[in-house]
Parts: structure tokens; sequence; C-alpha cells
């Protein structure tokens, strides 16, 4: 289409080859090239400008959104993505406003930053609620319900959940009712409903494989590894990270650094340092360019490794840069693990009342949501930390 609008000097039609082009090497799976379509992008924007045309502007910047953020450029992805709502907005486009509201918050959610832009996700449920886009307002209520997860709304999460599970029961969207079992597989297992948890998790597994969605696949095998090192069934743990290892080695690529995360924390729980020590000097881990991520499972492989190297120090600059991150961005649901870590690092440097500050401070963080392995967890500590302070001082 491209060649023919050239040939006859056709501007307009030129720059819908353009936006076809783009859309298709951005988002279709088959013919995806992001260096091509971000050339194709910028090619098109120039024209949209010269033409006047914002709706394809709109579009065109939602495309370089997308090829920013699979691109590892989240930053440059949300600045074109307002850019392309404001843009939207301005013309009412409901589609477009919706479709660059909710990828920006994936792009926020991944980074650990969702809380930030809630109000795009609510938008975009609105308007795919008012479009009647059932796939769409699906795909926005589990996302708005991960970011819900991450700063302790648990019965708001739920509920999202619980709603995208029922539309796409009743349109069979297998993709769509994997998701919607996110929310419940990880409440149930902060919770400790270990049952709960497990029926989530092979539901929404089973359902990610029968319709071949590797990276719901992925991400379900990581939580498990999760709940069961919460439950010290260590060899579940191992089998479900090295499912992840292998999911990320054939097929995401992008992912490989979490999955050996993943595998390092479970070899490190089992006592395995020297398998642990080979996974985290793959990782080559900079403490000083700590960069917030929703999941942590590097940083908290990384910690865990430090702790057992007796390297204290280290720790305690990990997790106070960690903590912080995560206080800013309220994700309180991330934060037990890191308050365990750091009072062990506090004791270690001898500072036993500050360790003995951080674990109050988190169980009373992780009592605000009931999150019941924090609880546990710190609670067990600070027992631990008490004992030796006693028996130090008699």
């Amino acid at each position: 289409m491209e060649k023919i609008a050239l040939e006859i000097d056709d501007r307009p039609l030129e720059l819908d080859a353009l936006v076809a082009q783009g859309t298709l090497r951005t988002t279709g799976s088959i013919l995806i090239d992001f260096e091509i379509a971000e050339s194709l992008s910028h090619k098109g924007l120039e024209l949209a400008h010269n033409l006047n045309d914002k709706a394809a502007e709109a579009k065109i910047l939602w495309n370089l959104l997308n090829i920013y953020r699979r691109t590892n450029r989240e930053n440059e992805a949300i600045t074109v993505g307002k850019l392309s709502y404001e843009l939207a907005e301005a013309l009412n486009l409901k589609e477009q406003m919706a479709y660059s509201a909710i990828d920006m918050v994936k792009i926020y959610v991944f980074m650990g930053q969702g809380a930030k832009l809630m109000s795009y996700g609510w938008r975009a449920v609105e308007l795919w609620r008012e479009l009647d886009n059932r796939p769409m307002l699906v795909d926005a209520l589990t996302t708005q319900a991960f970011v819900l997860l991450g700063i302790g709304q648990f019965d708001q999460a739920l509920a999202l959940s619980a709603e995208a599970k029922i539309i796409s029961q009743e349109s069979k969207n297998l993709w769509g009712e994997a998701l919607s079992y996110y929310a419940p597989a990880m409440v149930h297992t902060e919770q400790l409903n270990i049952e709960a948890a497990l029926a989530s998790f092979n539901s929404g597994l089973g359902l990610a494989e029968e319709g071949g969605v590797t990276i719901i696949q992925f991400y379900m095998n990581m939580f498990q590894t999760n709940l069961y090192l919460a439950i010290s069934d260590y060899q579940s743990a191992k089998k479900c990270s090295e499912r992840m290892m292998s999911i990320a080695e054939k097929q995401l690529p992008f992912h490989t650094r979490r999955a050996i995360g993943t595998l390092a924390l479970v070899h490190l729980e089992m006592g395995d340092m020297e398998t642990a020590a080979e996974l985290i000097n793959k990782l080559g881990y900079d403490i000083d360019n700590f960069e917030l991520n929703y999941f942590l499972m590097v940083e908290k492989a990384v910690g865990q490794y430090l702790l057992q190297k007796e390297a204290y120090s280290d720790l305690f600059r990990l997790t106070t840069k960690v903590l912080e991150s995560l206080e800013e961005n309220s994700l309180v649901a991330l934060m037990s693990d890191f308050h365990y870590l750091q009072a062990q690092a506090l004791f270690g440097l001898q500072k036993s009342d500050e360790a003995k500050i951080t674990l109050h401070k988190g169980l009373k963080i992780s009592r605000e949501f009931e999150g019941r392995r924090g609880i546990l967890k710190l609670t067990e500590l600070l027992a631990e930390l008490e004992g030796k302070a006693g028996n130090e001082t008699a």
C-alpha cells in the first residue's frame, strides 16, 4: 500500500500504510520486528505531523510506547504514552485513550511504580467497559489488580480478578481466565492459605498451557516458587524455578535474569551455596545500580547470598535502597522479605536494637494488609534475635 501511495503521490494513503505496517511490526506476533517498527513509526510520525493528522500521531505514539517498553526504554515509553493519551483525549478517541492508558500502567507495574499511574488504569477500565470490549476490559481489570496487590489492597484486587474471571469464562477467553488467577494465587500465598493458593496456581497454569501463553506460565511458576519456599518445600520450589529457567531460555530471553535470580534463591534456601554462587555471578549484580521492579527476585537472591556470606554492610546497603524505593511507591506487600534481611544485617553489625525496630516496623506493615507469610517470618526472626541477645547478656 505504501508503494502504491508513493506512485500516485497520495500522502494520506502513505501515512495509513506506515501506521498499519508499524502496528503489525509492533503487535503482530509473527511479524514483530521492533527495529523496523521504530523506523516506520518515526517516518510516519513526521508525515502525520506534516499532514496535521492528530489521530494518526496518537496511534503512532502508542506504537512507539510498545516498542520502547519491549526494548527496555521505559522512561521514553511513558513520555510518548502520555503524549498519545493526551492527543487521543483531545480528539475524544476513546479506544486509543484506553490502549495508551493501560499500556502505560503495564510499564509502571513492572517498574514497581504502578501506583503512580492508577488513575490511568481506572480510566482504561471505564473506557473498555463503555466500549464493550470484553477482552481488553479483562486485560485492564487484571492489570489494575496487579497494581492493587503490590500496595496491599487485596480485597479490591480479588474483586477485579473475580470480574475478569467471569467475563473470560463467558467469552471463552483462556488467557484472560488464566490471568484472573494471579491475584487469588498471590493473596492466598501471602495469607498462607496453602491449598487455596495451590488450586489457583494449578488452574492458572493449566489454562496458560492450554492456551499456549508462555508469559503466564513463567510468572505462575515464579509465584509458585515463592509459595513452596514459604512452606520449606524446596524440591517443589526447585522444579518450578527450573521450569521458569527453561521457559526463559527457550522463549523469553528478556526474563532470563529473573529466572536465574529465582533459581539462585532456591539453591540458597537448600544450602547449596556453590550452585547459588555460580548463578549469582552470572547476574553480575551491582548494588549501586539498583532499579526498582515489581518482583525483586534477583534482589532477594543477592540479599540472601550476602547474608550467607556474612557481608552485612553490603546487605544493609542493598536492603536500605530496596526498602526506600518500596516505601516511596507504596509497595507494602513486597517489604517483609527485605525487612527480614535488613534485620539480619543489623544484627550481624551488632546493632540489635535497630534490628528489632526494623522487625517491628515490618510487622506493623504486614498486619495492616493481613500478610501472614511476612508476619510469621518476621515474628520468628524477632524471637530468634531476642533469644540470641538474651544469651549474649547472660
